[in-house]
């Protein structure tokens, strides 16, 4: 069930079936079922805000359009990239058309969802995407491929195990070639903290964390095969959403009292539209790229 006002989560999610399968798995595979069932091929699956779902997928498209650069400094051959947690496909759909010459593998362990992004690489002859079975869990969660990029949004969070966390972690650099790139967008607590903080200044109700996830904790991506992303062309802060969520979470609601929260509001658009973006911390929803060690 998606809550009001916080995000919904696409996936990387396990089964109950699945021999590795933990206490948290129904709760997941619920959740996405329900998911596909409701939003089909829809890009508000998985993420109901519009502005969110589109700046993702901007800064998606950035982040892979620098490391393609980057690799074709170095080497020649297709660019390969994996989508982690792909959902119903529709973020590899916009990337896919957008770039023929690329190669991508969208990864999913929903059935329903996985289902879903099938039916979309079908429908709209994405001859350059492949969708396939994994669980981040897993090591060999992508067989024995390897990836000159990944990305994966909202993915970490679904696994609501810190250990399960860290080992999805390192199994995700794993697919990823020596000197290539990765981008994850994830949840985390203090953001969190600091958005209710912001609400409660206005006597509005706190944002739980969504019941099917655990938020990280700052230091997460500290990791000693990643280093921090860095190219010309890439300058996407962290903190990229926190305006919106700021506007679209605090101001909105207050100046719409008493009518009750309404997603993707004319006035939360505006205003995220008419302010820069990247103030302050207020989006539990940030933005890491990373390049990985030549030595990993």
């Amino acid at each position: 069930m998606k809550h009001d006002i916080s995000p919904a989560w696409p996936a990387g999610v396990p089964s109950k079936d699945l021999a590795m399968s933990r206490d948290y798995d129904e709760t997941i595979a619920d959740h996405y079922r329900k998911v596909a069932e409701q939003e089909g091929l829809s890009p508000t699956s998985t993420m109901a805000d519009e502005i969110v779902r589109a700046m993702e997928t901007d800064a998606i498209t950035r982040f892979l359009d620098a490391a393609h650069a980057a690799k074709t400094g170095a080497s020649s051959g297709t660019f390969r990239i994996a989508d982690i947690g792909c959902g119903n496909g529709y973020t590899l759909g916009v990337l896919a058309q957008r770039n023929p010459e690329r190669e991508f593998t969208g990864i999913e362990f929903s059935n329903e969802l996985r289902a879903l992004a099938e039916t979309r690489v079908r429908e709209d002859k994405l001859a350059n995407v492949a969708i396939r079975p994994g669980d981040v869990r897993d090591p060999n969660f992508a067989d024995n491929e390897h990836f000159d990029a990944a990305y994966c949004q909202r993915v970490l969070i679904n696994l609501m195990d810190a250990a399960d966390q860290r080992h999805a972690l390192d199994n995700m650099i794993a697919k990823v070639k020596p000197g290539g790139a990765l981008l994850f967008i994830e949840a985390f607590s203090s953001a969190l903290n600091n958005l209710n903080e912001a609400r409660e200044e206005f006597d509005l109700e706190p944002i739980p964390a969504a019941h099917h996830n655990l938020y990280l904790e700052d230091d997460f991506f500290t990791h000693p095969l990643l280093a921090p992303f860095e190219s010309a062309a890439w300058s996407v802060p962290p903190n990229l959403l926190s305006t919106h969520y700021y506007v679209s979470r605090v101001l909105a609601p207050v100046l719409r009292r008493p009518k009750p929260f309404k997603r993707n509001s004319h006035l939360a658009k505006f205003l995220s539209e008419a302010l820069p973006p990247a103030i302050g911390d207020y989006s539990q929803l940030r933005i890491f790229a990373f390049r990985k060690s030549d030595e990993g």
